[in-house]
């Protein structure tokens, strides 16, 4: 009887030993299927920093497509198609089925600056590697790309470099919440208008810029101030206004702004 009592006892406990390592294995499995892990090439340019609605804009390397996004917003990667679940600063999530992936600002070993560039709503993160080549400095390259597209296309120098400084203080990576991009701040529209495949690369964007102000300088007559605000609001905008300076604090403010970089750098030759 005891014997019997016995067998019974350790047949119920390997029984139940066996059930549980199954429902363990289950849950391992479906946990790594949640967390599957999927590398996709995407880049957080930056991050609004909200409460209740923050957003983040996201490069998209695999189309260079760039974009901003809320929370709830879908996000297309090759033709996968995911859902924005979390923002915060440097980390975004997104999730798609039982799918979440994580991507975060990249990491390197190199020193980072906080900088406020005049356009963007919030700070930016700038590695400093990224204003070097092989060939030299970045600042000397730009010199030298800002004189050579200001000589093709009738611009003075002094005029290209203020409007950069006023626009991305010569960040190449800058994005506006209103998508408008790189160092001289184009929207894609205006990108496209004047032939500039990739808004981060910096000679590109200049000399699209420069095309740009060159454009506005024959049509409003070498007029300074309608120019510059033509650049900031559009010359839809100026020509509603009876070719003057827009009723806008933002223009108003940006006009002024570029005309005293401008000043400063004639100054000092």
């Amino acid at each position: 009887m005891m014997k019997n009592i016995f067998l019974f006892l350790l047949i119920f406990f390997a029984f139940n030993t066996f059930a549980k390592s199954e429902d363990l294995a289950f849950v391992t499995d479906d946990t790594d299927t949640n967390y599957f892990s999927v590398n996709l090439d995407v880049e957080i340019l930056s991050t609004i920093s909200s409460k209740t609605h923050p957003k983040v804009i996201l490069k998209n390397n695999l189309t260079g497509a760039v974009k901003t996004y809320s929370i709830g917003d879908k996000f297309i990667y090759d033709y996968n198609s995911f859902k924005v679940l979390h923002i915060s600063d440097c980390l975004v999530s997104l999730i798609s089925g039982e799918l979440r992936i994580s991507v975060g600002c990249k990491e390197t070993q190199t020193d980072y600056s906080i900088v406020r560039a005049s356009s963007l709503s919030q700070f930016r993160i700038i590695n400093y590697d990224d204003l070097f080549t092989e060939s030299g400095d970045f600042k000397a390259q730009i010199n030298r790309v800002i004189k050579t597209m200001g000589r093709k296309y009738g611009v003075d120098p002094y005029l290209i470099k203020s409007v950069i400084k006023a626009e991305s203080n010569f960040d190449p990576k800058a994005v506006s919440p209103k998508n408008a991009q790189g160092m001289m701040q184009l929207i894609p529209a205006t990108a496209k208008d004047y032939g500039v495949v990739d808004p981060f690369d910096a000679k590109q964007n200049i000399e699209g810029g420069v095309k740009f102000l060159r454009h506005l300088i024959e049509f409003f007559g070498g007029d300074l101030d309608l120019v510059l605000a033509a650049y900031n609001a559009g010359p839809g905008t100026v020509m509603k206004y009876n070719n003057k300076i827009p009723p806008y604090p933002e223009t108003q403010k940006y006009v002024k702004r570029v005309k005293k970089f401008y000043n400063i750098y004639k100054n000092r030759g």
